[in-house]
């Protein structure tokens, strides 16, 4: 069977509904692979007979996860983690943009509380503050926390409360650490796996002597709506954190079995697998800044294994990257690149960037980077026919960016579709300097000397009013753009970084 015919799921999540789903594909003979967060979590799959083939374990990254889905040859993905695990949910969607797979969101079915008083918050922090407000006013009574151990500092920021606070946890080394790091000790921590029923929430907080209960919407697998009964048996005051508004619509566990019936996965088995076609990218990384790239080149750079190009090419790209990572304001690019797993080839000669591809046959996914546009003088011409011919069974994309010439004329504000664009970089051109069909013209440059070369000789063809640009380091900090007239420019420092926009006439606004 090929690749095209074939299906696969891959699970992410060992929730309940990510167990139940995984034992559903195994009892229905679907293909499918598991990924779980923890050890605990691979614990509770053991429980459940999945092979051990089937299932990989820890923590990944967006592009962890994406290797994993290639590895496996995962065709649909589902994200079956927890409500309040967003932060995955964000690394999972972003893998599934990387991979270019489908993307199912399973979203755990409500619970029923609405005969209950409840006193919601929006965060975990808000909740903390509400709990130590009442805690303060009233120094006999105790807390039972139900709230994830991932949650648990920020309730322990008044130590000397810390004594009246019991937290209930799952029965793992990692949860049980994270209590202790948070100053919870001995009798307080109470490692136990749910959910439990009203009438074993009930004894507990009998046994604690609890007065507040703080927990989280977890849904009916959560045993959300048996603690609330329970905590309302007990008069116990609930505090309750509501769960985070999902970013896209998704489907309940049983939406999802029935569209894996009517998909028909099939299983398949191990020595069926077709390898990864080999993949290169010409990417276009614009002018330099990080504006200048792609959404498609910045998806590019998160799933390559290599980056190619010139010191500078590939430098300003691993800035642009770093950036992007650091975005903590923007959650759309809040994004891992891992350079410190991308190997690098710095040259600007075609022919070592194609001996070092055939040096590298474990490179699968390399980008070749070149500044503005790949299709505007650009060093990208010709690289096609060379690597096709050299790696017949790869395949190719060209990915834009941002040229100088668009990038220039938008910053001073002129059109450019009827412009005449000459290159002056690393050669000579011979030129209408008197501007007789009044073309306006843009010049790619090689430094300030060939700047001085147009200014003398537009004041030699009596073009002293002519207006131009010179635009300095473009996209760059250090970027710089200045306008006057010939006689003006011709007697100003520039750096190497150089382009120039020449009007044969005088502009009103150009001091």
């Amino acid at each position: 069977m090929n690749q095209q015919n074939r299906n696969k799921i891959g699970i992410f999540g060992g929730t309940h509904e990510g167990r139940l789903l995984a034992e559903f594909c195994q009892d229905n003979d679907i293909d499918f692979a598991v990924s779980v967060a923890t050890a605990y979590g691979e614990q509770l799959l053991e429980d459940t007979a999945i092979f051990r083939d089937n299932r990989q374990t820890g923590r990944m990254n967006a592009q962890e996860m994406a290797h994993w889905i290639r590895q496996e040859q995962i065709t649909d993905v589902v994200d079956a983690t927890h409500p309040f695990a967003q932060a995955v949910s964000l690394e999972i969607r972003s893998a599934c943009t990387i991979t270019q797979v489908n993307y199912l969101r399973l979203l755990r079915e409500a619970s029923n509380t609405e005969a209950f008083p409840l006193s919601w918050t929006s965060s975990f922090k808000e909740a903390a503050a509400q709990l130590r407000h009442e805690l303060l006013q009233h120094p006999e009574k105790k807390a039972l926390l139900t709230v994830g151990s991932k949650e648990i500092a920020c309730f322990a920021a008044e130590k000397t409360l810390l004594p009246r606070i019991f937290v209930r946890v799952l029965p793992s080394i990692e949860a049980i650490k994270a209590c202790q790091e948070a100053g919870f000790r001995g009798k307080q921590i109470i490692a136990m796996q749910g959910p439990f029923s009203s009438e074993l929430n009930k004894a507990l907080i009998h046994t604690i002597q609890a007065s507040y209960l703080v927990t989280k919407e977890s849904g009916k697998a959560g045993g959300f709506e048996e603690k609330i009964k329970a905590a309302h048996e007990c008069g116990c005051k609930v505090i309750a954190v509501q769960r985070p508004e999902e970013p896209e619509k998704g489907q309940s566990l049983e939406e999802i079995k029935q569209w894996l019936t009517g998909k028909k996965h099939t299983a398949i088995h191990r020595k069926n697998t077709v390898k990864h076609q080999r993949e290169f990218v010409l990417l276009g990384i614009g002018t330099g800044n990080t504006g200048q790239i792609t959404w498609d080149g910045i998806q590019a750079l998160i799933r390559a294994d290599a980056l190619l190009g010139a010191a500078r090419m590939v430098e300003s790209t691993k800035t642009i990257c770093r950036q992007l990572s650091a975005g903590e304001k923007n959650r759309l690019f809040h994004l891992d690149f891992h350079l410190e797993r991308k190997q690098e080839c710095i040259t600007y000669q075609k022919e070592e960037m194609l001996s070092w591809l055939a040096d590298h046959p474990e490179i699968m996914y390399p980008v070749i980077l070149f500044s503005g546009d790949t299709g505007f003088y650009s060093g990208a011409k010709g690289i096609d026919e060379l690597l096709k011919a050299r790696f017949p069974s790869a395949s190719l994309r060209r990915l834009p960016g941002i040229s100088s010439l668009s990038y220039f004329a938008a910053k001073i504000g002129r059109p450019w579709e009827k412009a005449e664009v000459i290159s002056l970089h690393g050669r000579e051109e011979t030129l209408d300097w008197s501007f007789s069909d009044k073309k306006e013209r843009f010049f790619l440059l090689d430094g300030e000397e060939r700047l001085y070369q147009i200014c003398q000789s537009l004041l030699k063809n009596g073009r002293e009013n002519a207006t131009l640009w010179a635009g300095e380091n473009l996209s760059y900090p250090t970027e710089k753009i200045t306008c006057g007239t010939p006689e003006k420019l011709l007697n100003l420092p520039f750096g190497k970084l150089l382009v120039a926009w020449v009007s044969p006439g005088e502009i009103k606004d150009r001091e």
